[in-house]
Order: structure tokens, then sequence, then C-alpha cells
């Protein structure tokens, strides 16, 4: 469009400078025909008489000049109303075409701000693909780290049905430093209740295991975090739940068993695995420190273990499961004020 404008300014001024010559050569001829005029029509004309010129043809001669000379100043004022309507209608294609260079020069911006905000666009989508792949590979941790705890829990079941717990506790407490590890911690999900009873030592509750469903206490006071069999932010879904708590606090077994694992884990930290008899067992994980060693026995509201951030966490809690022959089960049921 604004080629096609150019083009026809570039006509139109041709067309304005031809006009214009026009008028300037109507000019000159117009003043040569006045000049002719005075000249016939003053001394000339009167020695032209007085040499003995036909009157009558000297009367023919001044009309034809006048006549050329009206017709020459018509001419004129054709050409510049030509040269009038030419340069309004020049005037008409300058504004447009500085419209459209206006125009031209929004749609830059335009063009400009759309590249920016495809910039951004891109960024955001750069910064999600990003994300998506560190879950993918917290994802993939999280499942090895899974399938690590499902190896060492199956192996646990078999030794503990040949195996069952004694019935009183013996032996020294231990003390094991807390290193790092894979997250366990959920720092991203929603509080879905609070953990508030505690478990006691006064509590009777070294019976049975499978007795105590919906009695039992929790390990330690806190907020819970997910819940069971919910999906998780990092993926996978919940086997337990996260009990945040202050660091440093007591972790107390739910119930009497055996310990029949106290060790670091991949992904749990410093975990700690009680074997209640019956193929009923009570994890424990995220610990700063154990107290107790694989093999020996606990009773119900003893301190096996204190809150920390192993295995990756970002916060201080607990991370607690119960298992029925290797098999999570939800440990809000067995839980007093569910």
């Amino acid at each position: 469009m604004r080629g096609r404008l150019d083009v026809e300014i570039v006509r139109l001024v041709e067309e304005q400078a031809r006009l214009q010559a026009e008028v300037d050569a109507q000019r000159q001829r117009l003043g040569d025909t006045l000049y002719r005029i005075y000249v016939e029509g003053g001394q000339a004309g009167a020695r032209r008489f007085l040499g003995g010129d036909d009157p009558n043809q000297l009367a023919r001669d001044a009309y034809y000049l006048e006549q050329i000379a009206r017709q020459r100043a018509r001419a004129i004022d054709e050409a510049r109303v030509s040269l009038s309507n030419l340069q309004t209608v020049l005037a008409e294609v300058e504004a447009k075409r500085a419209e459209l260079l206006a125009l031209e020069t929004e749609r830059k911006g335009q063009q400009k701000e759309l590249a920016a905000q495809r910039a951004q666009q891109r960024a955001v989508l750069n910064a999600a693909a990003e994300k998506l792949r560190v879950q993918r590979r917290e994802m993939k941790s999280l499942q090895r780290d899974e399938a690590r705890m499902e190896k060492l829990i199956q192996g646990l079941d078999r030794i503990a049905r040949n195996n069952p717990p004694p019935a009183k506790p013996r032996g020294p407490a231990v003390n094991k430093p807390a290193p790092s590890g894979a997250s366990q911690s959920a720092p991203g999900e929603r509080v879905t209740g609070i953990a508030g009873d505690v478990a006691a030592p006064d509590d009777g509750g070294d019976g049975a295991f499978a007795a105590q469903r919906g009695r039992l206490r929790w390990p330690v006071r806190g907020e819970l975090l997910g819940r069971f069999g919910a999906q998780r932010t990092e993926g996978g879904t919940w086997r337990g739940v996260m009990i945040r708590a202050a660091g440093g606090s007591d972790v107390r077994a739910v119930a009497g068993g055996r310990v029949a694992f106290a060790d670091w884990l991949r992904g749990f930290g410093n975990l700690i695995i009680v074997d209640h008899g019956e193929g009923y067992m009570s994890i424990y994980g995220n610990n700063e420190s154990l107290y107790k060693s694989p093999g020996q026995p606990v009773r119900q509201g003893e301190s096996i273990a204190s809150v920390g951030a192993t295995g990756g966490a970002e916060e201080s809690g607990l991370y607690f499961e119960i298992r029925y022959r290797g098999q999570p089960q939800d440990p809000v049921k067995w839980m007093t004020g569910r």
C-alpha cells in the first residue's frame, strides 16, 4: 500500500511540474500577444494607417490578437485550476502516506511488543519444561527410594516371620549421626490433620498390635501433611504420613516390639523400623538421631529416635508408616482422635 502511494506521489509531482511549465508557457505567449496588441494598436498602427494599409485589415488583425489573448488567458486559468486540484490531491496523498507511516510505526511497535511477549512466553515455557524435568528426576529418585524401602520391608518381613519379638526390652541406647540423603519431606503439601496424642510408657499397649487398631497414639506431636493414598506433590502416592514437628523432639514407639532396622536409608534418612509381630511393622524416617539398634526390644511410648530433617528433607518432621505383611496401612485409622 505504501509503495503504491509513493508511485502515485511521484506521478502527481511530475504532472504538477508539467502543468506549471504549461502555465509558464501560456504566460509567455500571452505576454507576447499583449505586446503585439500594444505595438499594433500604438504608433506602429498609426504608421500602418498613414502608410495606406487597409483599415479593415487593421481592424481584423486587432480583433484576432484580442481573441488569441483571451484564449490564452482562459488556458492559463484552466491550467491554474488543474494545478490547484493537483495540489489538493497531492496534499491528500501526502496525508495518506503520513497516516500509513504512522500505522507502520505503530505496527513495528506492536511487533516489538509481540516479540517481547513471545520471548516472555518462551521463558515461561522453558522454566516450566525445566521444572517438569526436575520433577521427573525427583519422581524417578522417589521411585528408586520407595523400591529400596519395599525391598527392605519384604526382607524384614520374611525375617520377622521366623523371629518373633522378645517380651522385654534390653540393651543400651545408640546415637547415630545424621547424614544427608533424598527428601521424604513434603513442604508443598497441605495440612490434613493434627497428631496430638503422643504414645506414653503407661498406655499399657504392649499386647497384640492388631487389637490396638484405632487406639494407638502418635509417635510425635505435630501437623499431618498429605493424606494416605493421595497423590504427592513430587509424584507418587502417600504410603504413610509426614508429621511436621520441632527438631530434636522425641520419637516414641507407637506399640511394643523389636527393632528390625536402624540405619540410614537413601530417601528416608535415619530410619528405624519396629517389628510388632504377626506381620505388623511401624516405620519412622527422617530422624536426627537413632536411640536403638537392630534386635533391641522396645515398649510402647519408649523414645526410639529424635525428630530431624535427614534424607534431604527441607524441614524437620517425622515420616511415619504402618505396614502389615509389607503392605502400607493408613496410619490415621490406627490412631486415636480420628
